[in-house]
């Protein structure tokens, strides 16, 4: 589905951010692709490396499925007697992602051949959201029903946390910046030890969920007057990112070279989502 902006390269400002019409944030053209896995009831594309290589997470009755597309063929990637999900991949193939046995949730890597759980020590849940070409890993682990977001390089976990909220690393890029969000609505850029606020001006919840290497980030706001959508941003402008005629919109990841993926839902609120690609250009 290819859509041409002839709008006019024009903005207002919200709390003294520009914040663009969705369209404008792409240039004139850009194209939306749904993705869904064949007989799937819901697919959510959750994260796009450099080549393409889309990953993300299916459901078929009430099992769901790590999968990944390269734009051609679908792959399930399945943590041995477990349901996953597969929430990231850089660009050497390696994925992080999810598996849950019974009441327990932990990370795992995935680097085309063998699966290696990720666990902090002493949590009661792990969750890989993201990684980087370096192999740092980032996501959060659950603690006594508190939340926290963690990285994770060699053998060493490091605590992550912004705002008052549980904090969820959702990604990292080359230089080690990271976009974390909060139990409180509240989304930030970390840049070494300083969390900055990235919040949507006017939502009553922001999250950003992606980043690439030249800091432009993407993720979904709801409430306010700006209603709820997918959002794509850099530290200077906005912009709404919303799948044609859908109802929700959220968008996952930014590649490096635009490329958006994320989910949308037809009809508001409900459970089968679609997932989607975003190619900026001609």
């Amino acid at each position: 589905m290819k859509w041409r902006n002839d709008e006019t390269a024009s903005a207002w400002f919200e709390g003294g951010v520009p914040f663009w019409i969705w369209s404008t944030a792409f240039g004139a053209d850009f194209t939306f692709t749904s993705i869904d896995y064949p007989g799937a009831e819901r697919t959510v594309a959750l994260r796009i490396n450099d080549s393409g290589i889309i990953v993300g997470v299916f459901t078929v009755g009430s099992t769901d499925h790590a999968f990944s597309f390269d734009g051609t063929t679908f792959t399930a990637i399945d943590f041995p007697g477990a349901q996953s999900a597969a929430f990231a991949i850089n660009n050497a193939g390696v994925v992080v992602g999810e598996y849950y046995v019974a009441t327990r949730t932990h990370g795992y890597s995935f680097d085309g051949t063998t699966f290696t759980s990720i666990d902090v020590p002493g949590a009661d849940d792990t969750f890989a959201l993201g990684l980087n070409d370096a192999g740092v890993i980032v996501g959060f682990y659950r603690l006594g029903g508190v939340i926290h977001g963690y990285s994770f390089e060699g053998m060493t976990f490091t605590p992550i946390n912004c705002g008052s909220g549980g904090s969820l690393v959702y990604g990292i890029n080359a230089s080690g910046k990271m976009v974390v969000s909060n139990s409180d609505g509240h989304a930030f850029l970390r840049d070494g030890t300083t969390c900055m606020n990235i919040d949507v001006p006017g939502a009553s919840r922001t999250a950003v969920t992606g980043i690439n290497d030249g800091d432009q980030m993407v993720g979904f706001f709801s409430g306010g007057p700006l209603g709820a959508s997918g959002v794509f941003r850099t530290t200077t402008t906005i912009g709404k990112v919303n799948f044609p005629g859908a109802q929700d919109t959220s968008a996952r990841k930014i590649n490096n070279s635009g490329q958006i993926v994320g989910h949308y839902s037809a009809v508001a609120a409900t459970f089968q989502s679609h997932g989607f690609l975003l190619t900026p250009g001609p």
